[in-house]
């Protein structure tokens, strides 16, 4: 036997085709079936991704909405109210503003106020409002004295109370209190400032 026609264990045996191309297929078939059975897993973990990003966009416009309604920023208009003191279920009863009583305006006050530089003035016109119109013959003959008060007492403040809401409803009831104890009964009901302008 020559060198190049040495044949091998191997090659000695004899394969049947029929068996070799079984073999072929078998493996060919457990191959498909392996990429099948990844591709369905694999499907389903797509799907299942999908599901929870869904669910969780959900969740956070479910919770931006929710945010919005507690912040008041979204209204419903049927949405019930809190009931307020004195208010009744059933028929609305909508309260009445009280009636305002006769008006008389003083003359527009320009007056310095209590500064060390003296720069600083106000300029204040008072509305009075009276109980009864028969007080306004009263409240005119009157005019002089309530003036002055109102003077003295604009006068003897500072321009840092002014700047203030609050000081200035304060203010508002010193003078309606001053101005009552020049009268001799109680005729003002309330007062108004018609112009009240500071520097």
């Amino acid at each position: 036997m020559a060198k190049g026609n040495k044949k091998t264990e191997i090659d000695l045996l004899e394969i049947d085709p029929s068996q070799e191309a079984a073999g072929r297929a078998g493996a060919k078939g457990e191959l498909q079936a392996a990429d099948v059975s990844s591709g369905k897993s694999s499907g389903w973990r797509r799907r299942f991704i999908f599901i929870i990003y869904i669910l969780a966009g959900i969740l956070i416009i479910s919770g931006g909405i929710m945010g919005a309604f507690l912040m008041g920023w979204i209204q419903v208009d049927g949405s019930p109210q809190p009931e307020r003191a004195g208010n009744q279920r059933g028929p609305e009863k909508t309260a009445k503003p009280p009636e305002m009583g006769p008006t008389f305006k003083l003359s527009s006050l320009v007056i310095n106020l209590n500064e060390p530089s003296g720069m600083h003035f106000v300029k204040a016109t008072v509305v009075l409002e009276l109980e009864k119109a028969a007080d306004l013959e009263k409240i005119k003959e009157r005019t002089a004295p309530l003036t002055d008060t109102i003077i003295l007492t604009l006068g003897d403040q500072q321009l840092s109370d002014l700047i203030n809401p609050e000081y200035r409803e304060k203010l508002k009831k010193e003078l309606l209190t001053r101005l009552n104890l020049r009268l001799p009964s109680q005729k003002i009901k309330k007062l108004y400032f018609d112009e009240f302008i500071y520097q």
